[in-house]
């Protein structure tokens, strides 16, 4: 894995963290101030590896750290709701393109 593939993952992680413990407050008793948040995802073993590497290093330097334990993550869908398309002078298509 590659630095620019752990970064995103991370990042795909923690926006979805984040929205977890907005929902979940209770969840900010359990995170010490200045700690990190390393994230362990079950479903894929390479990440883990190499987070707890990350984590391993920030311990040595006395930083504080907390894994979270990902079990899965639900496929992503939309949360608009009420849509409603209207076209203007705009021929339809029998099929959508993409």
């Amino acid at each position: 894995m590659n630095k620019k593939e752990l970064f995103e993952k991370n990042l795909r992680l923690s926006f979805e963290f984040d929205k977890y413990v907005i929902e979940h407050l209770e969840f900010l008793a359990q995170i010490p101030d200045q700690a990190e948040i390393v994230f362990l995802p079950v479903g894929d073993a390479e990440l883990c590896r190499e987070n707890r590497k990350i984590a391993k290093g920030l311990v040595a330097k006395g930083g504080k750290v907390v894994f979270a334990h990902i079990g899965k993550i639900s496929p992503p869908r939309s949360r608009l709701q009420s849509v409603r398309l209207e076209a203007l002078n705009v021929q339809r298509n029998s099929s959508p393109s993409r």
